[in-house]
């Protein structure tokens, strides 16, 4: 009798460690973030950094006096970004507010990743499409380059491969690096271009 106790002391056990183990990797699939869905397709993307570029050749064969408002320019340019930068920034709120990483911030920080402006808006969605739609590229050269053009040294780790957003601690690093920078519609502009132009260029 005693070892049909033991036996089935045995089996609870074993049997709840395994629910244990399962749900403790089901919180960890929870915490992983996917942007497949909220992504903008790569043309969309090619076409507003093209649309960059000839604005900028237009801007520097004017005189400075004629020169049209870029910032206004940019800002109707840069729309799909802004845009979807809301989306993808919606999104990451939803999952990070409620975690305790997200309370233990201070007020201040709270506020700041929460209340992005369209610039920074447009670097968020700019930077989660770049990782996700570019699966053969050089991430050496994109970590340089993202350290060049970006100019956050710190953003470098967010390159580390196309999955690197996906958990509460990185959505949140990135947000607090994003908040930090007021670039201007211009200023984010030329980023994503000289961004681009490095990873790509010759």
């Amino acid at each position: 009798m005693k070892k049909v106790i033991s036996g089935i002391i045995a089996t609870v056990i074993l049997t709840s460690s395994i629910f244990t183990s399962c749900s403790k990797e089901e919180e960890q699939v929870k915490q992983e973030f996917n942007y497949s869905k909220l992504l903008l397709k790569p043309e969309q993307t090619n076409a507003v950094i093209v649309d960059i570029e000839n604005s900028k050749k237009r801007s520097e064969n004017l005189k400075s006096t004629n020169r049209i408002n870029t910032e206004n320019e940019m800002q109707v340019i840069l729309q799909p970004l802004i845009a979807n930068g809301e989306l993808i920034h919606n999104a990451m709120i939803n999952e990070i507010t409620a975690t305790d990483e997200f309370q233990n911030l201070t007020l201040a920080e709270q506020q700041e990743i929460t209340n992005l402006t369209e610039d920074q808006l447009v670097e968020l969605s700019f930077i989660v499409n770049f990782q996700y739609q570019s699966d053969s590229v050089d991430w050496d050269r994109v970590r340089s380059c993202a350290s060049f053009a970006l100019g956050i040294s710190g953003i470098r780790s967010l390159y580390t491969n196309t999955l690197a957003l996906g958990t509460v601690e990185t959505m949140i690093g990135a947000l607090k690096l994003i908040g930090k920078r007021y670039l201007g519609y211009v200023g984010v502009a030329l980023m994503i271009y000289d961004f681009a132009d490095c990873v790509y260029g010759d």
